[in-house]
């Protein structure tokens, strides 16, 4: 028969193979010869003839699809939608392992058994107390799988050995059962719902399409109502799906899971190991697991069942892949459920603006919760910085209020989006800034390892004593990072336990989940923190957030700058006073004036961004049009603008009632030794968009060198 198969290269084609096989072998894969390497590709469709008379054969390596019908589908609309290549959309979508080309096996486990005659051992070894009690315990749940026997009876392990040279336990190979919970008993409910959070859950129905959006201030209790749904969903036999965006949010999270529902899951993000992702990928697609929880790539996970997709803090930005094949997984997982014909419920305090736009126009449904389901909404203090007495970037007022916190014995946040311990270092005397030579982007100073280190690029040199370009010691650090704020407070609260949480202090999950148990253990009174710290966690003891040095996206040329800033705004004062009657936020800023800082505070989110969307629809922004990127990069600068610039004049763009910008540098335009260039077209119609983009996309490919990059991003977050 022939094939054709998507193959992992940045081409956009797929290609024909001849293959023998006995079984329907689409969603399989092969193993084919392309060019001078040998790579695995995934079978899409069977075709009669084709149009090449000499075919290369292909090697089916797997006995059944590997891929479901609904993620095939997902798959070839994600490099239809994203104009991504369709081979490396395919690659992506797999776990690691299955990269390879190698035939799969579904993985069997090891269950424990016992030998017929058990009974008889037990009577002539009654002397051995601790063995004749395992085995009679295993009598009691044989067969079952031998790491969940060790979970239950540790000191199996101690007599594993002699139990199996006497014969009496016995291993079994085989595959996990699938699981149903249709019948399952849950754990009695630690909290009662309330009448918001009942009727959210009562307004999805099961078993057929749908959006909604779960709006609910921070600590409303979005997480009750996806466990209740969780529940009804699992009692009809099927599966879901929870998105989360950052490894941090899972911890938390998977505690509630364990403590509320009592059922077997499995989690998917990027320090999962390779193993694990496939033990995960295989449990979902046989359902020996209901529920799956991960980030953003946990979307592929094949599903035997899946009944529901839940994406939680659906506003976050991590959502979006932004390197090889640029996607939203937040707008892929809609397409997966209208795939499956089953509900998706987005849920977020800050929901993002296309969200809303859906719930006006009616294509999805809003659930509203209003109010906390324990605690208050916190009171906001604005700090003018014009007229605060300032000491290392800390208003007096901001000091006062930490005092205070602490002497009550709470916990106080301290949010400031930047690493290290000043931003800028600078020669007082000649002006001189030390910049990334890769990326030309100043470097970030940090204190405790006396190093300058690029954010973008991950360059690292040595902090000098001297001006290089001068050989003057006059030079000072400007600005404020985590690691200087840390500093200051630790200087000004001596007593204080002070813990930072960023990516340079918490490297790992485990270390993330160790500061965590810390902070909910109340053994640390301040906590200082980036974006790592915004985003859904649940610290009981927190009554004061700080909020410094939050001006600079107001300085952003990008016309989501206000939405991204009032839902960080949101997210981050979120944290305070979440199981008390007292919560306090001060934000420091400049611009005490602009509406973010008088507005927001008494109008609340949902009001101010309704506003936001009337000021888009004026100035014809998404979501009222819509929008692509299209961005080159070249080693050589003159030489990529020069190129850009001739393939930009070579169009003709007369039949597409599309805009395109001139082109522009990006805000960072010299990245990993790459000069980087970019135009925006947008239109009101999505088809005539994704028309010129195709266009625009073969054009590049003939007309551009082969020395210069190139991509198209759908729906750009930002222009960086």
């Amino acid at each position: 028969m022939i094939v054709q198969v998507a193959i992992p290269s940045p081409l956009y084609a797929v290609f024909d193979y001849e293959l023998t096989s006995d079984i329907e072998p689409i969603g399989c894969r092969v193993k084919v010869s392309f060019g001078r390497q040998n790579l695995v590709g995934v079978v899409l469709k069977v075709i009669e003839q084709s149009e090449y008379k000499k075919l290369k054969k292909a090697e089916l390596l797997d006995t059944a699809p590997i891929f479901t019908e609904d993620m095939l589908k997902l798959g070839q609309w994600i490099a239809e939608y994203y104009h991504a290549p369709i081979g490396l959309v395919f690659r992506m979508m797999l776990p690691q392992k299955l990269r390879k080309s190698e035939p799969y096996e579904r993985s069997s486990e090891t269950y424990l058994t016992l030998s017929d005659d058990f009974s008889v051992w037990l009577e002539e070894n009654r002397n051995k107390k601790a063995r004749v009690s395992l085995v009679e315990q295993l009598a009691e749940h044989v067969p079952i799988e031998r790491s969940q026997f060790c979970g239950l009876f540790s000191n199996f392990k101690a007599h594993e050995k002699a139990l199996m040279a006497d014969g009496i336990v016995q291993y079994v190979e085989q595959y996990p059962e699938p699981v149903d919970f249709s019948e399952h008993v849950f754990p009695a409910l630690p909290y009662t719902l309330n009448d918001e959070q009942q009727k959210a859950v009562d307004a999805i129905t099961l078993n057929q399409f749908s959006v909604s959006l779960l709006e609910g201030v921070t600590g409303s209790g979005k997480t009750a109502v996806y466990l209740e749904l969780v529940k009804r969903v699992l009692a009809k036999g099927q599966q879901v799906l929870i998105l989360v965006p950052e490894i941090g949010l899972t911890p938390q999270f998977i505690e509630r899971v364990k403590s509320i529902l009592n059922i077997p899951f499995v989690v998917v993000h990027s320090e999962v190991n390779e193993n694990q992702k496939l033990q995960a990928w295989e449990a979902a697609k046989h359902h020996t697991v209901p529920l799956v929880i991960g980030t953003r790539s946990a979307l592929f996970t094949p599903f035997d069942h899946l009944g529901m997709i839940m994406i939680d803090e659906e506003h976050d930005g991590s959502y979006r892949q932004r390197d090889t094949v640029r996607y939203s997984a937040h707008d892929a997982a809609i397409q997966r459920a209208h795939l499956l014909k089953i509900p998706l419920v987005l849920g977020s305090a800050t929901p993002i603006l296309e969200t809303l736009h859906n719930v006006e126009r009616e294509r999805y449904q809003l659930l509203s919760l209003n109010e906390r389901a324990k605690g208050q909404i916190p009171n906001w203090q604005i700090i003018d910085m014009n007229e605060s007495m300032i000491m290392d970037g800390i208003s007096v007022e901001l000091l006062n209020a930490i005092e205070a916190t602490i002497e009550r014995k709470e916990q106080v946040i301290i949010y400031i989006n930047r690493r290290g311990y000043s931003p800028v270092l600078m020669c007082e005397v000649c002006g001189w800034v030390p910049e990334c030579k890769a990326c030309e982007y100043r470097l970030t100073v940090y204190r405790k390892s006396h190093s300058l280190r690029c954010h973008h690029c991950g360059y690292s040199e040595a902090l000098p004593n001297k001006c290089p370009s001068c050989n003057n010691a006059l030079l000072k650090m400007h600005g404020q990072g985590t690691e200087r704020i840390e500093k200051a407070l630790q200087d000004a609260f001596p007593k204080a336990n002070v813990i930072r949480f960023d990516r340079d202090q918490l490297k790992n999950k485990t270390a993330f989940e160790n500061a965590v148990k810390d902070v909910i253990a109340g053994k640390v009174d301040i906590i200082i923190g980036t974006q790592m710290i915004a985003k859904g966690h649940d610290f009981d003891k927190v009554t004061l957030v700080g909020m410094v040095d939050i001006d600079g996206i107001l300085y952003s040329s990008d016309f989501r700058a206000e939405e991204k800033l009032a839902q960080t705004l949101m997210q981050v004062s979120g944290r305070s006073g979440r199981d008390v009657s007292h919560g306090q936020v001060v934000i420091q800023t400049h611009f005490p004036e602009h509406p973010l800082f008088t507005e927001l505070p008494q109008q609340g989110y949902a009001k101010f961004a309704r506003n936001l969307l009337e000021q888009r629809q004026h100035f014809e922004f998404p979501p009222y049009e819509y929008q692509a990127l299209f961005q080159v990069e070249g080693q050589n600068e003159q030489e990529t603008l020069k190129a850009f610039e001739g393939l930009m004049q070579s169009l003709d763009c007369r039949d597409y009632p599309v805009g395109i910008t001139p082109i522009y540098p990006n805000s960072l335009s010299k990245r990993q030794n790459y000069y980087r260039f970019y135009v925006v077209l947008q239109s009101k119609s999505r088809k005539a968009l994704h028309q010129l983009v195709h266009y625009l996309m073969q054009s590049a490919a003939n007309h551009l060198p082969s020395q210069i990059r190139h991509f198209c991003e759908i729906d750009p977050w930002d222009f960086d």
